[in-house]
């Protein structure tokens, strides 16, 4: 159904670097926004090489939304030059930092959706992701976070939390992704009670070139 595009650096002798260094480094330097807009712009080339027909997942900070560069014009100028249609989109508000201009970033999601893309609520049940959060934003989609999915099958508590969640988005009609799937276990859980797709290493691992077709599960 869907790739979500993850963002890696590469070293002067070629090694990996991990996102969390970069996004620390962007954060301590007030970049944030320019490392955003960049990876997004850089998955856009990397999709459209690729030749993947797939909805794609791309994460992005709050207050990288409601930044004046960060407009539906120009992103949709960005992935169309790159073969990529704003409806295979779906930006991903990630939880690591709070949301400081809400109405700003209500209006502006409001604009890409007008645009053509869709808005999709990471790591809910973590961090600054909270349920109020779909009331105010309204997501198309909602991502349960792996703290959830871990052991689900097992945890009766976390049973309780993610099912739910589950029952609130589809009352909502918001498709729902549960993240971390490592165990046949979890993903069987999840199915019994009706979440939309499921990802984590179980389906595919991050990879530079990205899987095509998924596990038989």
């Amino acid at each position: 159904y869907a790739h979500e595009a993850l963002m890696r650096g590469h070293d002067t002798e070629g090694g990996l670097i991990p996102p969390f260094r970069m996004i620390t480094a962007a954060r301590d330097a007030k970049l944030m926004g320019v490392l955003d807009t960049l990876s997004i712009s850089r998955a856009f080339w990397a999709a459209n090489e690729r030749e993947l027909q797939t909805k794609l997942f791309l994460n992005v900070t709050p207050s990288t939304i409601t930044r004046e560069s960060f407009t539906a014009t120009r992103v949709t100028r960005d992935c169309l030059a790159q073969g990529v249609s704003p409806d295979r989109v779906v930006l991903e508000l990630i939880e690591s930092e709070s949301i400081a201009d809400m109405p700003g970033t209500v209006e502006r999601l409001d604009s890409f959706r007008a645009a053509g893309f869709s808005v999709a609520l990471d790591d809910v049940g973590a961090g600054f992701s909270n349920l109020n959060l779909l009331h105010q934003l309204r997501p198309d989609v909602v991502k349960l976070d792996m703290d959830l999915t871990r052991d689900i099958h097992e945890d009766g508590y976390k049973a309780v939390v993610a099912t739910k969640i589950l029952e609130l988005a589809a009352h909502l009609e918001i498709a729902t992704v549960v993240e971390g799937v490592e165990a046949v276990e979890e993903l069987a859980w999840f199915r019994e009670r009706g979440v939309t797709y499921a990802q984590g290493y179980l389906i595919g691992k991050p990879a530079a070139q990205p899987l095509t077709v998924g596990p038989k599960l």
